[in-house]
């Protein structure tokens, strides 16, 4: 039934498994990157494309996802900071994503049956939540959304015709330098929605690769000569690509290294500075990833494990005895079936984890949203190896119900992370029955803050502190709370103390001119505006407040010569002179 329409299916079971999320709330990084980052709510596509990510959040990162900033800044336009609207578009995306892998499976040779297992394996698997429930992890889905579209492009350049498509009884075809350019514009898409992008060029090769063996006989230099020539457009493709992903790295290194691009995880550890020993920890982590793969709970975010300082362990050997049995099951499938469905399934797995695995130190040991894409490789891979162990047994019913069976528990999975995804409270208290975290404790307080809890805000900010490595939020919003309070002076020391570890922590500075407003400090007032305008000199905000202190000072000469300074500055801006001229010198 489901086979007749495929496509049709997978959408309408994936969007009632996750029509839940649509009601879900914003929480954790949400603030950072869409509610309270500038760049989103302004629409300023210049900075989106020049600074690094959660810059409109007055905060510096190596992040670098212009096209998922750009997206939420479109939401915003249409929704404004409805949540609804954010968690549909990611919902889309994810099936979008799910509809070109079917699409893809099938132009790799798998049998229709087969792909729509995969592909609804893909959407309904409950790992997927921390990457599409999440509004902010967007990225994830967005960037495996623009790969396959990649990926599907070079699948048809394979092809002898250029596909063909129907719309409105109009039918047209794609040629193949159409498609070329597809691919390469995909991928870049890819990379601009999130760095991980760059991984996909590995993907890339190993479907030209899939296609070579496909076709490939037993003299290999002559196959190697007859594929060159029937398929030069996609390793044409593939070479512009090349060039695309050095471009990126290239830019990443000099205009658009924003904080040390290369290094992800700014921290003294021994696992963030030693290369062996982020590569060891991944031998065991990926059994982790196994573990979570076949059973999918608990989900939570903020995991972690021991690191492992030296090859004498369990883990490392355990690892690569995995590595050969693949190795050797692979050759054998191809011996004896004429088959690469392992060694393609593990392989795009391999490629797909090789950025998180330690070769380049990033910001975590392990995260659930990590295994988004890889998660096709794993169930490519257990395929196969069905494939080749129990081949007449796939098609038994005991297998159907079996595997419907599984999706289903899948789904209630998936709906239950929904649901715990849906209040940040409930999650947070959710997460600390498994971890703890100086960002858990200051992500609950602010939810307690914004609920006007705030003895338990405060409670939990303390709970932060105590992890000896405090940033300037959890200060702010301290102090912000102690406001709430009107314990003024408490409040005064902590945006202080939130300069003080980020002088460019532009939140902060409003608030602490609006305090010493409050308390009739000018003197104070002024410097603190003298300082955000020396990392913000063009922020018409900044300019403004500081016209508002000398205007509340009564410091006649200053504010007349500097309103004169704004009147000019701001000529052809109406709204711009209304406000200024809107100011009133105070006589006190």
């Amino acid at each position: 039934m489901f086979l007749k329409r495929p496509l049709l299916s997978l959408f309408l079971i994936t969007f009632i498994v996750y029509c839940s999320s649509l009601f879900n709330q914003f929480v954790w990084d949400d603030e950072q990157f869409i509610y309270r980052n500038s760049f989103v709510q302004n629409f300023n596509v210049v900075s989106i494309f020049t600074q690094n990510t959660i810059a409109g959040a007055g905060e510096n990162s190596n992040y670098y996802r212009p096209l998922t900033t750009l997206s939420f800044a479109i939401d915003y336009q249409f929704w404004g900071l409805k949540p609804f609207g954010f968690h549909l578009v990611n919902t889309l995306l994810h099936i979008g994503a799910g509809l070109l892998l079917f699409l893809l499976l099938k132009q790799l040779g798998f049998e229709k049956p087969i792909g729509f297992v995969i592909a609804l394996i893909f959407l309904l698997h409950p790992l997927q939540t921390e990457a599409v429930t999440y509004a902010n992890s967007r990225g994830d889905s967005m960037y495996s959304f623009f790969a396959m579209i990649s990926l599907l492009s070079l699948s048809w350049l394979f092809e002898r015709q250029p596909p063909k498509f129907l719309i409105y009884e109009h039918q047209f075809a794609l040629t193949k330098p159409w498609l070329a350019a597809i691919s390469v514009i995909s991928l870049a898409a890819a990379i601009l929605s999130k760095e991980i992008g760059l991984a996909v060029l590995g993907l890339y090769a190993w479907i030209i690769m899939y296609y070579f063996f496909q076709t490939a006989e037993k003299n290999f230099p002559t196959d190697i000569q007859k594929f060159t020539k029937e398929h030069s457009l996609a390793l044409i493709s593939f070479g512009t690509n090349v060039f695309v992903v050095s471009g990126y790295i290239w830019l990443r290194a000099t205009v658009l290294n924003f904080e040390n691009t290369f290094n992800f995880y700014n921290d003294s550890s021994i696992y963030a500075q030693s290369l062996l020993v982020r590569l060891l920890t991944f031998t065991k982590i990926i059994f982790i990833y196994l573990r979570l793969i076949f059973v999918p709970s608990p989900l939570h975010m903020e995991r972690n494990t021991s690191e492992l300082f030296t090859p004498l362990n369990v883990w490392s050997p355990l690892f690569l005895l995995l590595i050969l049995t693949l190795g050797v099951l692979s050759y054998l499938q191809w011996q004896r079936q004429k088959k690469i469905t392992i060694f393609f399934g593990w392989g795009w797995a391999a490629i797909m984890l090789v950025p998180v695995s330690g070769i380049i130190a990033i910001n975590g040991m392990l995260y659930e949203h990590w295994l988004y894409l890889p998660l096709i490789g794993f169930v490519i891979a257990m395929y196969g190896l069905l494939e080749f162990f129990c081949n007449k047994f796939l098609t038994s019913k005991v297998v159907f119900y079996l595997i419907s069976t599984i999706l289903l528990l899948f789904s209630v999975l998936t709906i239950r992370q929904n649901y715990l995804w849906g209040d940040p409270i409930r999650y947070y208290e959710y997460i600390l029955q498994f971890t703890d975290s100086a960002r858990i404790h200051n992500n609950l307080a602010m939810t307690y803050a914004d609920r006007q809890q705030l003895n338990k805000a405060l409670e939990h900010y303390q709970l932060a502190l105590n992890y000896g490595q405090p940033y300037p939020q959890i200060y702010h919003n301290m102090g912000n709370t102690y406001v709430a309070l009107n314990e003024l002076d408490k409040a005064e020391a902590n945006y202080k103390k939130a300069l003080e570890l980020e002088p460019q922590f532009f939140h902060t500075y409003p608030f602490l001119i609006k305090l010493y407003l409050t308390e009739k400090k000018y003197p104070e007032a002024l410097q603190v505006a003298d300082q955000a305008l020396v990392f913000y000199p063009e922020m018409p905000d900044y300019q403004m407040l500081k016209l508002q202190v000398l205007a509340a000072s009564g410091d006649t000469q200053n504010f007349e010569s500097y309103k004169k300074v704004l009147l000019t500055l701001y000529k052809t801006n109406s709204t711009a002179q209304r406000m200024i001229n809107s100011l009133q010198l105070t006589q006190e």
